[in-house]
């Protein structure tokens, strides 16, 4: 039985406790996103931690300028130009959520709206996601712990907190079975990142790791994801040609510097590692009782694993923007582990029954 099913069967048929205790979900999500949005950032961060609603909306306008003139590759790399190079360049949706916030009245009050309802979305996409395998008290913990990681991430961005959406709705969908509909919100996170290939990785982990029969249909959805994934960077390069990388791609001596430094001085807590670092931790922790789990919370910390290690090569470690997403691949697995009691019960995780008591 999916997440997506069995929350909204279970709400339809239930006592009007239930709905108390949703309602109490959705308050939560809401109040912990405006909180966020309210709260004063890391003013001593550096700038490009930093950027308000001004610099986001200018880079992202810059950005989907390239697309609406097809303007010429920069001749020089600076922060100026990094909008109008790979890899932001072929990031095209946020952009074009930016340009059309830009011309609604009053944009920054309504960039903070869009930042707030995606938070608010995020928290409730992974307490439907853990509805899946974890009752109503093990799907709130998941939310709530995912709260208190999204509050260590210091960039307020629509990007990261649009991207965690759409991966977590991808992931929910790709539970549920609903193939359609997955290819729908994965186009749009491909068109946001190209990280969204993680799906395409979930759903053949997915497949090979199952216990019942391997079900053709998650490897034609990953080979489904691949293919869109590829002709969305075709079509980009077609459009605005081909642009290069504004930094290094291999990126192993910087980021290994980093880690070297950080581990000699005995600094876990350096603000390069303070979402790193407790994700290492969740995903270690949902590697417990790892052979008993469902070959969907299988796949997620492998998932995790497996995009850290390319993350070490390329690209750098220390990007805070990169993690968010990852959160609903090994938080729904962590509870499993370490708290039992929280686990939906057998029968209906096999489908064969709902869960048709309030628990």
């Amino acid at each position: 039985m999916s997440g997506w099913q069995t929350v909204g069967s279970e709400a339809a048929r239930c006592s009007p406790h239930r709905w108390l205790r949703l309602t109490a979900v959705v308050l939560f999500a809401l109040l912990f996103a405006i909180h966020d949005e309210a709260r004063p950032r890391d003013l001593d961060a550096p700038f490009h931690e930093f950027m308000g609603s001004q610099e986001q909306i200018r880079a992202n306008l810059q950005t989907f300028e390239v697309w609406r003139t097809r303007s010429a590759v920069p001749q020089h790399v600076g922060f100026d130009t990094i909008p109008q190079l790979a890899p932001p360049v072929y990031r095209i949706l946020t952009p074009a959520i930016m340009y059309t916030v830009s011309h609604l009245p009053h944009p920054h009050s309504c960039l903070a709206a869009v930042r707030l309802l995606l938070i608010t979305g995020f928290l409730l996409l992974v307490y439907l996601l853990s509805r899946a395998w974890l009752t109503e008290a093990g799907a709130a913990t998941a939310m709530v712990l995912t709260a208190a990681l999204l509050y260590d991430v210091p960039i307020p961005a629509i990007e990261t907190r649009l991207h965690a959406v759409l991966m977590t709705g991808a992931l929910m969908l790709l539970v549920a079975q609903r193939t359609a509909p997955l290819l729908v919100v994965y186009t749009l996170a491909a068109l946001n990142r190209e990280d969204a290939l993680l799906i395409a990785l979930a759903a053949a982990l997915v497949w090979l790791l199952s216990r019942t029969g391997h079900d053709r249909r998650l490897l034609w959805t990953a080979l489904a994801c691949v293919g869109i994934s590829v002709g969305i960077r075709a079509v980009a390069i077609a459009v605005v040609g081909h642009r290069p990388y504004y930094t290094d791609v291999v990126q192993l001596t910087h980021n290994l510097s980093m880690l070297k430094y950080s581990v000699g001085a005995g600094n876990f807590l350096h603000p390069d590692l303070n979402v790193v670092l407790p994700l290492f931790v969740m995903a270690a922790m949902s590697l417990v009782a790892y052979r008993s789990k469902p070959s969907q919370l299988q796949a997620g910390p492998l998932v995790f694993w497996l995009y850290l290690a390319s993350v070490l090569v390329i690209g750098r470690f220390h990007e805070v923007n990169k993690y968010p997403p990852l959160i609903a691949f090994v938080m729904p697995g962590v509870i499993w582990s370490l708290l039992p009691s929280l686990r939906r019960h057998e029968r209906s995780l096999a489908g064969k029954t709902g869960d048709g008591s309030c628990q």
